[in-house]
């Protein structure tokens, strides 16, 4: 083997050697990189696990809290159906009574409200006639007179005066007390206070 020959396989085997060497520095770069992205990685999915947690906590308990509104709404509105149909049932009862007591109830009423010389007006359920009403004691007391027309409501009387009208139809009444017996009624109804 020649000088030559000698020099180039010492520049080869010093390359190899320069080879390896850079190669086992580049896989010791590489796996210290590797080693920090994946460090890098599981704390990125880590801290976005921790806000998607977060964030999906914060939905449910939106969507929990608009859920349970919906449930009061729906719970209120059912309840007010169930106070207004108690009401519509205390008017159909009040339309509903017996000639006697009906008329008893009129008769207290323009008692109480009518002042002299208003014009009664009956209603168009025909319980009551004219004639029942020119019966009554205060008819003559307080001079009332029967409207001939009969009146655009059920159950109860208007009265027409000089200088007030009073609505004395049981829708008028029921609704007069309507407000002053719903906390009593919700109480009987639903046990609420």
């Amino acid at each position: 083997m020649s000088g030559q020959d000698k020099i180039v396989k010492k520049i080869i085997s010093d390359a190899c050697f320069k080879c390896a060497e850079m190669m086992r520095e580049a896989n010791e770069k590489v796996r210290e990189m590797e080693k920090d992205a994946n460090e890098w990685a599981e704390e990125y999915i880590s801290t976005q696990k921790a806000v998607v947690d977060k964030d999906a906590l914060e939905v449910v308990s939106r969507r929990k809290t608009v859920a349970e509104l919906s449930v009061r709404k729906i719970q209120l509105a059912k309840k007010q159906a169930v106070i207004e149909e108690t009401f519509r049932l205390a008017l159909d009862k009040l339309c509903s009574l017996k000639k006697k007591d009906y008329l008893a109830l009129i008769d207290k009423n323009i008692t109480e409200y009518a002042d002299e010389g208003d014009t009664v007006v009956l209603s168009c359920d025909k319980v009551l006639t004219a004639s029942d009403i020119e019966k009554l004691e205060v008819f003559k007391k307080k001079n009332l007179i029967v409207a001939k027309e009969k009146g655009e409501f059920i159950g109860g009387v208007y009265l027409i005066g000089k200088t007030s009208d009073k609505d004395l139809t049981f829708n008028s009444l029921i609704n007069a007390k309507k407000q002053e017996m719903t906390a009593k009624v919700v109480a009987e109804l639903f046990g609420d206070k």
